[in-house]
């Protein structure tokens, strides 16, 4: 769960995805490279109110 949080936040999802574009532009297309993107993309997309529960419960837990 806590790997789908990570990896399913919008500026990872950004991130990974020009990485992967960035890689193939320059080497090309390759089942490799397809399988290591896949592997850093979430397998299940977490919605932003979810995100917003989740920020909420540990800021109130972190609070002094």
């Amino acid at each position: 769960m806590f790997t789908n949080l990570y990896l399913g936040q919008p500026y990872e999802v950004d991130a990974n995805t020009y990485a992967y574009e960035q890689v193939k532009n320059v080497y090309g297309d390759s089942e490799g490279l397809r399988k290591l993107y896949e592997f850093w993309i979430p397998r299940k997309p977490i919605q932003a109110k979810q995100y917003d529960t989740i920020f909420s419960m540990i800021d109130k837990k972190i609070e002094p």
